[in-house]
């Protein structure tokens, strides 16, 4: 992961291109929006191999943003990885934090990770988040819960996995989710060394 800095979402505009056992989280506490900068930096244009790319800023001053969602009728939701889950409009505008958002391990490289909406995120409304879910005596590990969006809070956040054992250590957390189409949601959990193998383990939450 990125040391903390200066960071900033870019939106990419391609010119060129050939084609287990479930139970509620607690939640973050609520912090203020953050505004749109005044005079966002100028756009770059970038080559390669498969076109050119036209690189802008959309928004900037995001904790570590993490992983981000693309919203039907436009704009996205972004997490932070110190734990804040926002709106970010497509002028560049940053809401405050959503409400109801599970607590998280945000230390080292754990935190909020990966946010997706539901194959039927357009009658549904859900959400997935995936994070780093403190356990006890500094443990953490992975976990993904399914949520409400509304306009301003998460409803009815449900855990749906919750990787165990959980590990000592801030380090090596990341997560990403994806569906099948078929139903299915695949889950990447968190694997630090000496523990790799347990990767190729399809005994282990971990595998």
């Amino acid at each position: 992961m990125p040391h903390r800095s200066a960071l900033a979402l870019a939106m990419f505009a391609v010119t060129a291109l050939s084609a287990c056992q479930a139970r509620d989280g607690d939640s973050q506490p609520a912090a203020a929006a953050k505004p749109a900068p005044a005079q966002p930096p100028a756009a770059r244009a970038l080559s390669s191999a498969l076109g050119n790319i036209q690189v802008s800023v959309l928004a900037q001053g995001l904790d570590h943003p993490w992983g981000l969602a693309l919203l039907p009728e436009g704009g996205f939701l972004v997490t932070e990885r110190s734990g804040q889950l926002r709106r970010v409009g497509a002028d560049g505008a940053i809401s405050a934090p959503l409400a109801g958002v599970p607590k998280v391990f945000a230390e080292g490289q754990g935190g909020l990770l990966d946010v997706v909406l539901a194959p039927d995120f357009a009658t549904s409304q859900r959400i997935y988040l995936s994070y780093a879910e403190p356990g006890d005596n500094g443990t953490a590990g992975t976990a993904v819960a399914t949520a409400t969006l509304g306009a301003d809070a998460l409803t009815e956040v449900k855990v749906i996995y919750r990787q165990e054992p959980k590990l000592e250590g801030p380090n090596h957390f990341g997560s990403r989710l994806a569906f099948d189409g078929q139903g299915h949601v695949f889950i990447s959990p968190t694997i630090g060394p000496p523990r790799r193998n347990w990767a190729s383990c399809k005994a282990s939450w971990s595998g």
